[in-house]
């Protein structure tokens, strides 16, 4: 009896010396749910965010354990998130799924079910308040024409079965708060391209803006491209101010062939026009027209003529 003793002694001491190391592997593989309670605040913020989001590592730093980030599949790339923020893999940072399978049962398993996670109002209601970061990790203008990581589509499924676990969670323990599932309601933020553009089964054309008036698959629509449009505007407005002949040119230097051509295409609904400063035709146009020293300021970076890297 002694030496069984002994024997269970020493296993639970094992197993109690592993639990560390067996949580540090379950937090860097996104499978530890959020710390609920005093650590995460008024309530938590669900954030669906592909397989990268640099929007989120800014978040992070400003909303803590409050902001809950899903992401698809762990990598590489997450390790300096993880350094800074789990406290040396003790405290979870993010929920991971497999790509694609968003609306699947089987991605929200053991994923908490609480009223604590959700955010209350001013009227005293409870909301579920979830995110979607559609902008593409490679694109930090924002200039891409599709979202190439996180889609519509993609966060359309996963807010509905976010709502759909926390329904069926609140109404099997209704709290006075949330006192049936009638009152589990959501607040669904979306940060994308209002004008990426989708083919419907019959041919036609909308815009992502049409489809969130029209499906009412998110409450709010939050467009990426707007505040770095708003920048390159204000800089081509100073830059042509002293061309001359009603023209508006600007010259970007680029390697990517995509960047060009979506920037051409967008700057061109505002009047400007974008050409590729190895294009000589252009540059012997100008030249023959007499362009005096002082049209051509210089651009940023140290860019020369109107020219934007």
């Amino acid at each position: 009896a002694g030496f069984m003793l002994l024997a269970q002694v020493v296993r639970i001491g094992t197993i109690g010396a592993a639990a560390p190391a067996v949580l540090e592997e379950r937090v860097k593989a996104g499978w530890e749910p959020p710390i609920l309670g005093f650590s995460c605040g008024p309530g938590l913020v669900i954030r669906l965010c592909g397989r990268d989001s640099n929007v989120t590592s800014t978040s992070l730093r400003r909303m803590g354990r409050r902001l809950f980030p899903v992401f698809e599949a762990p990598h590489n790339s997450l390790a300096p998130m993880l350094a800074r923020h789990s406290e040396g893999g003790r405290v979870p940072v993010f929920w991971s799924i497999r790509a694609n399978r968003y609306g699947h049962r089987q991605s929200w398993k053991d994923f908490p079910v609480s009223s604590e996670c959700l955010v209350k109002t001013s009227t005293g209601r409870k909301v579920l308040v979830l995110e979607a970061d559609a902008t593409n990790a490679d694109d930090p203008l924002a200039l891409g024409a599709k979202a190439l990581d996180l889609t519509i589509d993609d966060a359309s499924q996963g807010f509905r079965r976010i709502h759909d676990v926390f329904q069926a969670g609140c109404s099997a323990a209704p709290t006075a708060s949330v006192p049936n599932k009638s009152l589990v309601r959501t607040l669904r933020v979306y940060l994308g391209n209002s004008m990426e553009v989708f083919r419907s089964g019959g041919g036609y054309t909308y815009t992502l803006r049409h489809r969130v008036r029209y499906a009412k698959e998110v409450d709010v629509l939050i467009d990426s491209r707007a505040p770095v449009l708003s920048e390159i505007l204000r800089w081509c407005e100073r830059a042509t101010a002293a061309q001359k002949g009603g023209r508006k040119i600007v010259l970007f230097q680029t390697s990517s062939r995509e960047y060009f051509l979506n920037l051409q295409l967008l700057m061109a609904k505002y009047g400007y026009e974008i050409h590729d400063p190895l294009d000589w035709r252009l540059l012997t146009e100008l030249k023959g027209s007499g362009a005096k020293e002082g049209e051509w300021r210089e651009g940023p970076k140290g860019a020369s003529t109107e020219s934007a890297h």
